[in-house]
């Protein structure tokens, strides 16, 4: 049957923002993406593991200096700092309460990670390697960067991988109906 619907203007900023805030969203509950970042440093202790070369070209006689190598697990990467700019960007820009509460449910998953320009995030996004750790988000960093860069989606049938917004036909049909009559009378 039917219902009583309240009406409200939507744009497609507002539909996008949607649909990719409960993707992200969804994605986010299962888990935030962790990557192992390599660090380098000279340290008063050692951390890691000891560059045994480093330190006796450098450090040959010095005890208080340790050339470290060691690796942190950390969510500050490359995927989850262009999903952040991309949810920090559209909260900005869209007018409807639930695209924004739902972005920024996602920006409270990414808060550990720091925030950074769009310019940033879309030239460290092509250094972001696909792994089955990180494959899930594929399609939502595929929409933050058509969001970041201003892009849209061509609507086509015949794929799986497709977007759907539903229109009221009847509103449609009646201002097609009058504007005809406006111009024809």
């Amino acid at each position: 049957d039917s219902a009583m619907l309240e009406r409200s203007s939507l744009g497609y900023e507002d539909l996008f923002a949607y649909l990719l805030g409960k993707r992200l969203y969804e994605e986010l509950t299962v888990g935030v993406v962790h990557t192992y970042e390599q660090h380098a440093d000279d340290l008063r202790t050692v951390r890691g593991r000891i560059d045994i070369g480093a330190q006796v070209r450098r450090f040959q006689d010095r005890l208080d200096q340790i050339c470290c190598e060691w690796d942190d697990f950390t969510p500050d990467n490359a995927l989850n700092r262009l999903l952040k700019c991309a949810c920090r960007v559209l909260g900005l820009r869209v007018r409807h309460p639930t695209a924004g509460g739902v972005l920024d449910d996602c920006c409270t998953f990414l808060s550990d990670i720091p925030d950074v320009e769009p310019r940033t995030a879309l030239a460290d996004a092509a250094q972001i390697r696909w792994s089955r750790m990180n494959e899930r988000f594929q399609r939502v960093a595929s929409m933050a960067i058509r969001a970041l860069t201003g892009e849209g989606f061509v609507f086509r049938s015949g794929g799986y991988d497709t977007f759907v917004f539903l229109l009221d036909m009847n509103q449609i049909f009646e201002d097609y109906v009058a504007a005809v009559l406006e111009t024809a009378l």
